[in-house]
């Protein structure tokens, strides 16, 4: 099982392709760039087994992500991406060749744009490149023709989707690492061919996969989502026996998904696994590896009927693969300890080097009880119980509501709000009730949701769509496992319409005001008043229609003359005139 202990080699760029020179132990990396945010080229650079700098090869050659030795030259191949950018693609699509001491060798084009092959060579010194365009594993010569198109036809769930990675066992068993659908396949020789054999895994973002040639083990590069990057390992027959390195290389997709994941690469005869990341590689060596940490915190939250448990979990670098909490009542646990413990999932399963901090809530205990509860962990090196905790919960009281006066009122607005306070208990309604009188029938959820509070939690809420002039009535009602709560009945009236004085002194409402109106009923239409008279005239109702009419002084009168309306002076009536000639 990889130690815990992991020197790191920090370099210039992002590695993508990882390969070891089984002979001498030399670890060579693929740089994708030097300098990522100004679009700088990559390097192939080269360590030695004891991870000091032997050389940089091939500087500024290409955007680099796969790298292979080549066992018959003990040179080595480069294969370069093509990059998209908004100004146009950039970088070549093609394989390099190099000599052992980094001299160039010629290239052919690669089928590809944009994404990561990670790629290997078996004895004969064939190049097996996955190809996402062709959805298969190409098996090349040296010099770029193609001896072989592997698709994986006979698999279950169809044919490669994007295959990312591939690596070869002692026995020439090829393994694929495909990111569409999510898979590790595992594919075998017969008759010259390769078919379909077993899946190792699924369902886990594989992006990459190395097999250690001098015991069988094979390691995925996972990064399912949520996760950072991590590496799962699994024993010849396909048992899981470690999944590590969590933490290590949190910038593992870039962009790309699967198709990016950080190359992996095993030195056989020391088994050392190296780990590619965000700006350095990972160095990581067999041995005994110990069970996760855990310890047991206060409960927090504590009501009628339930709690908070909390514990904290530090997986030591190999991730916890089963977490539950236990928790059992005073009187069961005098009795039988935990043998009749109620679980609890942990609501995350750690998988880094830190202490992650736990907590799930446990729901429908008995009020005014003491429990007790404890963590239990366990991950490939093995299982930890925690210490103990215990709390009360609370007793059952039932809750209170108050109802308070409603603010902000205009003719069909208002603010109404109150306050309720569960005493911990578990809240199942609660809303304010709303009507012309106290038989309510309109009913608005609390905007604030109360849980499981043991203070006053206040509620507030608008209304729209009120009747002009009209008394309302409401309350606050909260009901819990304890019992309901309502609050008094509280009383407030919408603002009536303006009110207009006519010229003789009266008053009257404007026309289409009706305070007795239902409040689905619409008003009718109001006829437009002028926004002001000039002087010499006031506003006046004429026919039902509000309008600026003419004021004459005293002795004078309206008489409209050529279509105008001005102030004449008064004559006495014909009568009078009448009389006067009698005499």
């Amino acid at each position: 099982m990889p130690d815990s202990a992991h020197p790191s080699r920090v370099l210039p760029g992002p590695p993508r392709g990882l390969a070891v020179d089984q002979e001498n132990g030399d670890v060579y990396v693929a740089i994708t760039s030097t300098n990522p945010g100004a679009g700088a080229k990559g390097e192939i650079a080269r360590y030695n087994s004891d991870l000091s700098a032997d050389g940089t090869f091939a500087v500024g050659g290409g955007f680099y992500t796969g790298i292979a030795l080549d066992p018959i030259s003990n040179g080595f191949f480069a294969a370069q991406m093509e990059i998209p950018t908004p100004g146009g693609d950039v970088g070549t699509p093609r394989l390099d060749r190099f000599t052992s001491t980094g001299s160039s060798a010629g290239s052919f084009a690669l089928d590809f744009t944009d994404s990561l092959p990670q790629i290997i060579t078996d004895s004969a010194g064939h190049i097996y490149y996955p190809n996402v365009n062709t959805h298969s594993v190409e098996v090349l010569s040296s010099t770029g023709t193609l001896l072989e198109s592997i698709t994986c036809g006979g698999c279950p769930g169809g044919v490669f989707g994007k295959p990312a990675a591939v690596a070869l066992d002692a026995g020439g068993a090829l393994y694929v690492a495909d990111a569409n659908p999510d898979r590790v396949v595992k594919l075998t020789l017969s008759g010259g061919h390769y078919i379909f054999n077993s899946i190792l895994q699924s369902g886990r973002g594989a992006g990459a996969v190395a097999v250690d040639t001098g015991n069988g083990d094979i390691l995925v590069g996972d990064m399912l989502e949520g996760r950072d990057y991590h590496v799962v390992a699994y024993n010849p027959a396909g048992t899981q026996f470690d999944d590590f390195a969590a933490g290590l290389s949190p910038d593992s997709t870039t962009g790309y998904g699967s198709l990016s994941a950080y190359q992996l690469a095993v030195n056989p005869s020391t088994h050392i696994l190296y780990v590619g990341s965000s700006d350095r590689f990972y160095a990581f060596k067999q041995g005994t590896i110990g069970p996760p940490s855990a310890t047991a915190e206060a409960a927090t939250g504590i009501a009628q009927q339930g709690a908070t448990l909390n514990a904290s979990v530090n997986a030591n670098g190999h991730a916890v693969l089963e977490c539950e909490f236990e928790y059992v009542d005073e009187a069961d646990f005098l009795a039988n300890e935990f043998s009749g413990a109620s679980g609890l999932p942990c609501p995350q399963k750690p998988d880094g080097t830190a202490a992650v901090h736990l907590g799930a809530k446990a729901i429908e205990l008995l009020p005014s009880t003491v429990y007790r509860y404890r963590l239990k962990a366990r991950s490939n090196g093995g299982s930890v119980t925690s210490g103990e905790e215990s709390f009360e919960t609370l007793p059952e009281l039932p809750p209170a509501a108050v109802t308070e006066v409603a603010q902000a009122i205009t003719q069909t607005t208002a603010t109404i709000g109150g306050s309720v306070n569960p005493h911990g208990g578990t809240v199942s309604d609660c809303r304010f009730e709303l009507g012309t009188g106290t038989g309510y029938g309109t009913n608005f959820p609390c905007p604030v949701q109360p849980g499981t509070a043991t203070s006053n939690v206040t509620e507030a809420r608008s209304l729209t769509g009120l009747t002009a002039a009209t008394t309302y009535h409401y309350r606050l009602i909260v009901h819990t496992n304890a019992g309901t709560a309502e609050g008094d009945d509280v009383v407030f009236t919408t603002a009536g319409p303006a009110i207009e004085t006519t010229p003789e002194g009266s008053t009257e409402a404007p026309v289409g005001s009706s305070p007795s109106a239902p409040p689905s009923a619409a008003p009718p239409p109001v006829t437009p008043k002028p926004a002001s008279c000039k002087n010499g005239f006031r506003r006046r109702r004429v026919r039902g229609h509000a309008r600026c009419i003419k004021v004459c002084r005293k002795g004078f009168r309206r008489k409209k003359m050529h279509g105008h309306v001005t102030c004449v002076r008064q004559n006495r009536s014909s009568r009078q005139r009448h009389r006067r000639a009698r005499r």
